[in-house]
């Protein structure tokens, strides 16, 4: 071979192991045993951190993963008199703060909570117990942060059932159906359905894990200053704990809600779920449009289609695959902006691919329009479609908001598939900047695709 061939296949060989813009390096894992808790304690502190959830667990076998999901609801109190309030979530597991995650989010100030989500996690734990903890803090001296209805998922490969006599809820998630939807809601006072599906457990006692991420825009039809909505999973014939309530009032864009709920010690049979969403106020209409279903069990498959106008089909998978990436560099965008790109080979029969992003993202508002914030549109591709997902997230200037979303793909034949999720600001001359962020791809089969050459477009 000659020395100039040699050298071009060098050349080529260094741009293909060259990590692309939006690229981090995927951790595959096999997350099928849950953890489970839920708290509607109220916790409240300023600047020092205040443990909203802490979980001893048992793993087993080889080092493997643990992915933290966590969603509630939070508002703040302005003590220092600057306008605003945030609050900084930490993920610790064995006194270890989990970085890069998604952390800081502007709290609300009115009299009603916001509500959170974010993922967080840790690779390469060796077996024996762990404790993993998330707590808050008040960023500003002086100010106020507040938690009341939450929710903890800990996903793990290999982990010990609690012990007897403990209460905490333990799931092997071998089944999972997934759901989405854009036709228009639009709920007031009356409980509007979001979702209403069946599910068939068997055949033993088991519990249903909910996930739930959406877009909302709230109206104030009646000009009083304050809109806001209220949230209800039922599963069966009860509504469990979970995060609910959320305050609309500062915003005039749509945002993006994302939140689980569970019931565990179900017996095999039939359940119902529905998502349902109401204003607070008749005269304060309250609209729902993309929006996404996730639902975890141990054994069952769908029920029959529900005699329901917003009924979607639930499609089987068996989530035998996760790959999680995570990364802390700064993505600023006006135009489009890859924030992950990463690539999966998919193998065996065709099936579904779910893709779940988390976040930090604030605003700049070049257009110096009215109010200060920015609006910002997120965009979830697998391969050459573009699945149903929430889109549009209001973005405070100044300090950073968290966002959590998911979306699927269903009908995969085996194959490379490119996952990308990606933002841009809306406004004209408007920026945003995403900050600590992580992704998960949950498969039923496959593996991590080499990297492609290939630049990622610039605005």
């Amino acid at each position: 071979m000659s020395i100039l061939a040699r050298a071009t296949g060098a050349a080529a060989l260094a741009l293909l192991l060259l990590p692309a813009a939006g690229r981090a390096e995927l951790t595959p894992s096999r997350l099928k045993q849950v953890y489970l808790d839920a708290s509607f304690e109220g916790v409240g502190t300023n600047d020092q951190d205040a443990d909203l959830f802490v979980e001893r667990i048992a793993l087993k076998g080889k080092p493997s993963c643990i992915l933290v999901r966590y969603s509630g609801e939070i508002i703040g109190s302005d003590g220092d008199g600057d306008g605003r309030v945030s609050a900084v979530f930490s993920v610790r597991i064995d006194d270890a703060i989990r970085e890069p995650q998604p952390s800081a989010h502007q709290a609300t100030t009115s009299i009603l909570p916001q509500i959170v989500a974010f993922s967080a996690f840790a690779c390469d734990l060796p077996a024996g117990d762990h404790e993993v903890a998330v707590s808050m803090r008040a960023s500003g001296p002086g100010d106020h942060v507040g938690a009341v209805f939450r929710n903890l998922e800990i996903w793990t490969e290999r982990a010990s059932p609690p012990a007897a006599g403990q209460a905490r809820p333990f799931l092997k998630a071998r089944r999972a159906f997934v759901a989405s939807s854009e036709e228009s809601v639009t709920a007031r006072v009356d409980p509007a359905a979001l979702f209403h599906e069946g599910v068939v457990l068997k055949p033993k006692s088991s519990c249903l894990l909910v996930r739930y991420s959406g877009e909302v825009l709230g109206s104030d039809g009646d000009g009083d200053g304050y809109v806001s909505m209220t949230f209800a999973v039922r599963i069966g014939s009860e509504v469990p704990p979970h995060p609910s309530l959320f305050d609309l009032t500062a915003s005039e864009q749509p945002q993006i809600v994302t939140f689980s709920a569970f019931r565990c010690g179900l017996e095999p049979g039939p359940y119902d779920i529905q998502v349902q969403a109401e204003s607070a106020d008749d005269d304060d209409p309250v609209e729902t449009r993309f929006r996404v279903l996730e639902v975890f069990t141990e054994s069952g498959y769908p029920a029959p289609a529900v005699d329901s106008p917003v009924g979607a089909e639930l499609a089987p998978m068996k989530p035998r695959r996760t790959f999680l990436a995570s990364s802390s560099e700064e993505v600023v965008a006006s135009g489009k902006k890859d924030l992950f790109r990463e690539r999966v080979v998919l193998k065996g029969a065709p099936g579904c691919l779910v893709v779940a992003f988390s976040g930090e993202i604030a605003g700049t508002d070049g257009d110096l329009d009215v109010g200060d914030e920015v609006l910002a549109s997120f965009e979830i591709v697998v391969g050459d479609a573009f699945p149903i997902a929430p889109v549009f997230q209001e973005v405070p200037t100044g300090l950073p908001r968290l966002v959590s979303l998911s979306g699927h793909a269903c009908d995969l034949p085996a194959g490379a598939y490119d996952v990308n999720v990606g933002v841009r600001a809306e406004g004209p001359g408007d920026q945003v900047t995403v900050g600590a962020r992580t992704l998960e791809i949950w498969t039923e089969s496959g593996r991590v695709a080499p990297p492609t050459i290939g630049l990622v477009p610039a605005d």
